[in-house]
């Protein structure tokens, strides 16, 4: 929800090959394991605590920032500095890419 004057639109959500999740504008667990967890780093429904405990559920072993478009360099710093804690106890790598780099899953 970003505020409760605007509606909440449907979101989808999208577990690949049993391994990649990309939750779309949401905080959803996936009901299976994902190795590989794409995480909204920013948006108008963010909330820093939301994402460390989102990050957390799910437990991946990497993950790759996604959402963070509106932040410049000091959000994008900011974001960096609570990567760490999303980590939790899981030790999951979490990767801001800059734009256009790309990755091999």
């Amino acid at each position: 929800m970003i505020h409760p004057d605007i509606p909440t639109v449907p979101n989808v959500g999208f577990l690949i090959d049993g391994d990649i999740f990309h939750p779309g504008d949401s905080y959803t667990v996936p009901e299976d394991p994902a190795d590989t967890l794409l995480l909204p780093g920013s948006g108008p429904w963010h909330s820093t605590a939301e994402m460390i405990d989102y990050a957390r559920a799910v437990g991946p072993r990497r993950g790759f920032i996604i959402h963070e478009a509106l932040l410049n360099e000091t959000g994008l710093g900011v974001l960096e500095m609570f990567l760490g804690l999303a980590s939790g106890p899981n030790g999951a790598q979490f990767t801001r890419l800059a734009p256009g780099t790309t990755v091999q899953l």
